[in-house]
């Protein structure tokens, strides 16, 4: 027999992780679509640097939502309490993500001469597949060391 609805719903059982899925996939997409609207020029490397390292003030709240985890969750759930703050940190690291991706896809090959332009495009795409796969091989580091 199928499990009980959750006292929420089904949206708040079995498909709130898949409902993430949906969140970061729509935010991302407007992230970016906000990229043909903002910068209208190339940024400096330093305010795309300082873009990119403040996104990292998103992971702290982020791991003190409510985590289910097999083991111990090491970090206090401040945030636990709340289904809006993950759903709202998914969302600003989803708009970032598209946003910043698709800047730097768009204006980094710009910032080189005319004739090694599609030489850097094709070394951008594998600098974001290979930061794609490091990214997911270090979450399962970050994951276990969180664990206990």
């Amino acid at each position: 027999a199928p499990d009980p609805p959750a006292a929420g719903g089904r949206f708040f059982g079995d498909l709130w992780v898949p409902s993430f899925f949906l969140v970061f996939n729509v935010m991302d997409f407007l992230g970016r679509c906000a990229a043909n609207v903002w910068p209208k020029a190339p940024l400096t490397g330093r305010t795309v640097a300082a873009m990119a390292f403040s996104r990292l003030a998103l992971l702290p709240p982020l791991l003190m939502c409510n985590v289910v985890t097999a083991r111990r969750w090491n970090l206090p759930r401040l945030l636990a309490s709340s289904d809006l703050a993950p759903a709202l940190l998914i969302s600003a690291l989803a708009f970032t993500n598209g946003h910043m991706g698709s800047t730097c896809m768009m204006f980094g090959p710009s910032l080189v001469p005319l004739g090694k332009r599609a030489e850097e495009g094709s070394k951008m795409s594998l600098a974001v597949i290979a930061g794609l796969a490091a990214g997911s091989a270090l979450s399962f580091g970050v994951s276990a060391a969180f664990q206990s």
